[in-house]
């Protein structure tokens, strides 16, 4: 099971990257009959949990479509991967070494930090990136048309979340954020706000800290004695 869904996951990053391709109007590499697909990667860091197994499913995905002949029949595949290990310094170098080498279109890590100074780059050179697990809003708006993000962005999964907390009846909530990923950090703020305005009680908020750590868990058991009707984090 576990190999099918990442199977699927590389299918669908391959059709953005053809639907991206096909929408922009670029020509494929060096080689017409090539479409060349570049992942700057976090392989060692806080986002391996994440860029490894999607890399695994792009990679599957690839020797699928390539062994079948390519896309379509005639495209080939070709894949180039870079892992930056969670530092800015070898995310920049490899995206650079990608667009020197002809690169059409890069997967981007799920760190939203990483896909946004990749993308910095990539755009400069109006190659299409797309992120993998990345759901900062913000990603599109500061990468501007050549940013794409492959998953529902953050305010979207908020709004859904407060909807379905309303519906359920709930009405006070308990804020638990941290400032290490801006999903974890501002996801919670997108759950508030609609929450509130859909009239929920006023969401108790405390001070971001790590997580996890004791200070996180001491949080949580705080929450307990406030006895909300809802915690989101």
């Amino acid at each position: 099971m576990r190999g099918n869904a990442i199977l699927k996951a590389g299918g669908i990053f391959i059709f953005a990257a053809v639907l991206i391709m096909a929408t922009t109007g670029m020509v494929a590499g060096k080689d017409p009959n090539t479409l060349f697909i570049g992942s700057v990667l976090d392989f060692a860091s806080y986002s391996a949990p994440f860029d490894v197994p999607a890399d695994e499913g792009v990679r599957l995905a690839v020797d699928e479509i390539n062994a079948a002949g390519g896309i379509g029949g005639k495209y080939k595949i070709k894949l180039a991967v870079k892992d930056y290990r969670g530092e800015a310094g070898p995310a920049i170098a490899g995206t650079k070494e990608l667009l020197a080498d002809g690169v059409d279109v890069v997967l981007g890590s799920g760190s939203v930090q990483a896909t946004i100074v990749v993308g910095g780059l990539t755009k400069k050179k109006a190659v299409p990136i797309i992120t993998i697990t990345a759901s900062g809003p913000d990603v599109p708006q500061v990468i501007g048309p050549y940013g794409f993000t492959n998953t529902i962005t953050d305010n979207r999964q908020g709004t859904v979340l407060a909807q379905y907390a309303n519906s359920q009846g709930y009405k006070t909530a308990y804020i638990l954020h941290c400032p290490d990923d801006p999903y974890t950090d501002l996801l919670p703020v997108y759950f508030a706000k609609v929450f509130e305005k859909m009239g929920g009680g006023k969401s108790s908020a405390p001070g971001p800290g790590p997580f996890p750590s004791r200070s996180s868990v001491s949080r949580w058991a705080k929450s307990k004695s406030l006895k909300p009707s809802r915690m989101s984090s």
